[in-house]
């Protein structure tokens, strides 16, 4: 494939005349500096950048046409988000209409069920960017998400009260009880903690709440919650400064244990009193220092449960009633292979692999990993999982005998590894080979990726082929236009096959992000890049990894302090 002519770019569309004349546009900009900066060299900077972010954001803003509205209200959200400060009136206007795209339709139940969902799932990823720039806005947001009573919702309050934690933390308690209002989340676990960190007496309070509606509805997520945040010395044995007061220790075992030790009122009634087991059972030794007189009695209950639970829960019971525990690889091991239930032996063998991995064993979780079955993982639906930590651990592994120069056994590494996952672990190892100073090496590891990548299917190779471009920036600069043309063609194929396979179907469609595009690729061939994205079929890739590039562009233009305009 040729860099001077990224039209042989294969898998897409001939028709690109309307995107590519703000390319072409941005060219001219790139190439041809105005007479203002020509006679101006100190500013030339600030103007040469300020006109390629200016175009770069109209040629986004065109691709908002070819989005859904939803996803268009995403990217003016976006695009606020990345100018607030450089261009506040164009910006303010952006987030403005974003936040009017997703209001709800005068007569609601003419709104079809997909759209209602897909509205509030935009109005959640809205509010992470509009809360910590404007509480107006924000306030309208947080309204429409507390008229939909469901975990999403809580989820989505719990997320902005984090990010409002540190400078305006009533803020954050009252949207983390608004949270306790709408439904129910895991997440409230860290604001819980961070918050005492930040103001013990808004802790405390919310921590009260919490365990009020606790108390109320025996909900296992806001006990999980309250466990996590009022022991957290147990996850986190340094974070001292964060353990809860003695009395709400206390007060949660004690509605915890009351919970357990309620009689059934139904046949149906056990199971639902016994999900609460696997929070007990880490705490039982806390039951036995701070409420002895119910700690024999919990943890009968416990035990009792143990049958009625999931692998995962049964697993917990069993680590915390044993009377060896399971904490050393070898007892895991054993007990994966006296399991019976090959689900529960895979969790085991998960965990010894993870354990083996902590003490920098790398090879020998390889190993662990290997004796799992792929029809076991396929089965538990833990095989994405399997594959993650698989080549974590061989890219963990290589680099540990690279680091003693035991290049053959980083060598047998790397080839043990299955194809699929190969290149994903060269490219990740190739950019600490080269920080290293062996140029070679990280060479041939970025040629051997390329040529896997090649041969794997397209939808499963776009971000590596995204990862290598950025490190191909970095090593073989004058191939990186070919390798990221390479990444448009598994783009556009990817979604040909898909719009192929799902034809007829109804598919659900995710929320975008802004894809990194480094600052490196600027310094290549600009032109070039830009180029190939807008061969980028489909408009959300298109638009996901221009707004990366304007991220780019902007902390360029950031550098060189211009003062505030409007577009």
């Amino acid at each position: 494939m040729s860099r001077s002519n990224p039209a042989l770019i294969e898998g897409g569309q001939m028709n690109r005349v309307p995107r590519i004349i703000g390319t072409c546009l941005l060219f001219l900009a790139l190439a041809i500096p105005s007479p203002t900066v020509a006679q101006n060299q100190e500013n030339s900077p600030a103007d040469l950048w300020s006109v390629r972010s200016d175009l770069l954001t109209n040629d986004l803003l065109a691709d908002g046409s070819a989005l859904s509205p939803f996803d268009r209200a995403l990217l003016w959200a976006r695009l606020a988000e990345m100018w607030w400060n450089l261009r506040p009136e164009n910006a303010r206007e952006w987030l403005k209409k974003s936040v009017e795209s997703v209001k709800p339709p005068s007569d609601l139940a003419q709104e079809e069920e997909t759209v209602r969902k897909r509205r509030y799932a935009t109005i959640r990823a809205l509010n992470g960017i509009v809360i910590s720039l404007d509480r107006t806005l924000s306030d309208q947001l947080i309204a429409q998400l507390s008229a939909e009573k469901n975990q999403s919702s809580a989820e989505a309050l719990v997320e902005a009260a984090k990010v409002l934690l540190d400078d305006d933390p009533k803020r954050a308690a009252e949207l983390g009880s608004a949270s306790l209002r709408v439904g129910r989340t895991n997440q409230l676990f860290t604001l819980l903690w961070k918050m005492r960190t930040r103001d013990p007496q808004l802790a405390d309070k919310l921590f009260r709440e919490t365990l009020t509606a606790a108390q109320a509805t025996s909900d296992v997520q806001l006990f999980n919650s309250l466990a996590g945040a009022a022991f957290i010395q147990k996850e986190f044995p340094s974070a001292t400064a964060s353990v809860a007061p003695e009395y709400l220790q206390i007060q949660l075992l004690s509605v915890l244990s009351a919970a357990l030790l309620r009689a059934p009122t139904s046949p149906g009634d056990e199971g639902p009193i016994c999900q609460l087991a696997p929070i007990a059972a880490p705490l039982l030794d806390e039951f036995f220092r701070l409420l002895p007189s119910q700690a024999p009695y919990v943890r009968a209950v416990v035990v009792r449960c143990q049958p009625l639970l999931s692998n995962s829960g049964r697993r917990e019971v069993a680590n915390n009633i044993n009377d060896v525990p399971l904490r050393s690889i070898d007892d895991l091991v054993k007990a994966a292979s006296e399991a019976g239930d090959p689900k529960l032996a895979m969790l085991h063998l998960m965990r010894a692999a993870s354990m083996a991995s902590q003490e920098k064993d790398f090879d020998h979780a390889i190993s662990i990993l290997e004796t799992i079955s792929k029809q076991t993982l396929e089965a538990s639906g833990n095989l994405n999982a399997w594959e993650d930590a698989r080549w974590n651990f061989a890219a963990s592994a290589a680099l540990a005998h690279f680091k003693r120069h035991d290049f053959f056994m980083m060598a047998r590494v790397i080839e043990a590894t299955p194809s699929k996952l190969r290149p994903f672990l060269q490219v990740e190892i190739s950019d600490k080979v080269l920080a290293d100073g062996y140029r070679g090496n990280a060479i041939e590891l970025l040629r051997d990726a390329r040529v896997g990548l090649a041969k794997l299917d397209a939808a499963d190779s776009i971000y590596a082929y995204l990862k290598l471009t950025y490190v191909y920036a970095r090593i073989l600069p004058t191939d990186t236009v070919d390798v990221l043309s390479e990444a448009v063609k598994a783009i556009n194929t990817a979604e040909r096959l898909k719009s192929i396979n799902t034809k007829g179907k109804s598919q659900p469609a995710e929320l975008w992000r802004p894809i990194t595009m480094p600052d490196s690729l600027l310094d290549i061939n600009e032109q070039s890049v830009a180029l190939a994205l807008s061969y980028i079929d489909p408009p959300v890739m298109r638009v996901s990894l221009r707004c990366g590039l304007l991220s780019s562009m902007l902390a360029r233009l950031r550098a060189t302090k211009p003062s505030p305009k409007s577009l």
